[in-house]
């Protein structure tokens, strides 16, 4: 049988940019976990990609000239709870915890972060968490942990993003964003020159990142809507940081865009926006400006005014 492309980079020598996970599935995952569906592992990494920290500290009695000797990896989220606990039910490790901001999911003992590292070393996508990843490689060594071989390795190339793994869908989950105008009510201003009601619906999607990930940025716009996508630069109103913000307009980008949403679905709290924009871009292509009634147009126009409203509490609630 032939595996999945998302299985090993050894199956073929035509495509070096595939993933590796058999390190892991064969001597790195938990004796308790028979299987892990690799669609899962790229979401994960995904969602670890736009969400995740890796934290680095020094222990009470360690001097600061020394390097950092203790290690923390984890996923903060606003109205994620259920999807940490699932994500540590899947993996078989971890912990996730509730506080005031929300709920984390914490890898804290040794031998279950080498696992992520293993998981992620290789198979990362973003060129700032590679980076990232072999400076906390290169502490860890220094700190005298004891890592795989494989661990040593450095500079190693960055997958691109594909429509065949599940990798955007679990960074979408993380840094995308679903966007239509809000409805406004139905006075004559809102009426064809022959009368009909009008009822103009429009939809963007959105995915923002560090500016030095860019790059990635376009090759997601290239995937979904080539020459029809924008690239912006926006601040952070919190840190003053700027960010890199890619926007798909076209309808056309939009439909490959849920396509690649029923394959690999979202697992967060965006799916409800996922199937609200879904909706919306069906109506949209079903009768455009022109609603069949004045109730599907308020009915419409009310859709359009949640989800705003959820969008934007959304967006500003979760990490």
């Amino acid at each position: 049988m032939k595996r999945s492309s998302e299985t090993t980079r050894e199956d073929s020598n035509t495509n070096p940019f595939m993933y590796d996970f058999s390190e892991y599935m064969h001597t790195y995952m938990p004796q308790h976990k028979t299987s892990l569906d690799p669609k899962f592992i790229s979401w994960f990494i995904g969602f670890f990609e736009g969400d995740g920290t890796i934290s680095q500290w020094h222990t009470q009695n360690t001097p600061k000239t020394e390097p950092a000797n203790r290690f923390q990896i984890s996923l903060e989220q606003k109205n994620n709870l259920r999807l940490l606990k699932s994500i540590r039910t899947t993996l078989g490790f971890g912990k996730v915890t509730t506080h005031a901001r929300g709920s984390t999911y914490r890898v804290g003992k040794k031998e279950d972060i080498i696992r992520l590292l293993i998981l992620f070393h290789g198979n990362l996508t973003l060129t700032h968490r590679r980076q990232q990843l072999d400076e906390i490689l290169d502490t860890m060594l220094l700190a005298g942990w004891d890592l795989p071989k494989s661990l040593h390795r450095r500079n190693l190339a960055c997958i691109p993003p594909s429509l065949e793994t599940g990798w955007m869908s679990g960074f979408f989950d993380a840094d995308a964003g679903f966007y239509s105008n809000r409805g406004r009510a139905f006075e004559s201003a809102d009426r064809l020159s022959d009368g009909a009601l009008r009822l103009r619906i429009q939809l963007k999607f959105y995915v923002t990142q560090k500016v030095e990930d860019q790059g990635t940025l376009e090759q997601i716009g290239d995937l979904f809507s080539p020459n029809g996508w924008s690239l912006s630069l926006v601040t952070s109103s919190h840190s003053q940081t700027k960010y890199a913000r890619l926007e798909i307009n076209r309808g056309s980008g939009h439909d490959a865009l849920l396509l690649y949403l029923v394959e690999h679905p979202l697992k967060g709290t965006r799916r409800i926006d996922a199937k609200i924009f879904e909706l919306l871009r069906r109506r949209q292509l079903q009768r455009g400006s022109r609603p069949e009634t004045a109730k599907m147009a308020r009915r419409t126009a009310r859709l359009l005014e949640k989800f705003s409203k959820s969008r934007q509490l959304r967006d500003a609630g979760e990490t």
